[in-house]
């Protein structure tokens, strides 16, 4: 299974604008606003017990006005990286050369054994690291 697959187009050959769509976008606009309001609800179930609760308030004052702005700066933030990078394609792959542990050790290893195997050994010497399969393969 591959998940290189390039975007869908549309016939002037434009990248088609992924997204919710129709009763998919319709289903997830209703549970973002039922989350909202029962978060709402129970906050105020909370705030309206018969003790001092002004801190409490204070808390989910801060808490209304937190979230959504936090969450708001989240999809800036990826708004921006998507404008700048574009969309994504494909995984990207980064090249692993584990020569050296974080200490600087020499590591020993025999990554395509040690790819399939089910019990690894992890040794440390004054020679280095070694890497190795235990038991059955």
């Amino acid at each position: 299974m591959s998940s290189s697959r390039a975007p869908r187009q549309h016939a002037s050959g434009k990248p088609r604008r992924l997204g919710l769509r129709g009763t998919q976008a319709a289903i997830h606009a209703i549970l973002v606003v039922a989350g909202w309001v029962g978060f709402v609800w129970m906050w105020w179930t909370v705030a309206v017990r018969p003790w001092d609760s002004a801190d409490l308030v204070v808390l989910i004052t801060g808490s209304l006005i937190a979230l959504p702005t936090v969450t708001l700066l989240w999809v800036v933030h990826n708004i921006a990286l998507h404008r700048r990078k574009g969309p994504r394609t494909q995984t990207q792959v980064k090249v692993i050369d584990y020569q050296r542990d974080w200490n600087g050790r020499e590591v020993h290893a025999d990554w395509a054994a040690l790819k399939d195997a089910r019990i690894v050994v992890i040794e440390s010497d004054a020679s280095g690291k070694h890497y190795r399969t235990s038991g059955p393969s």
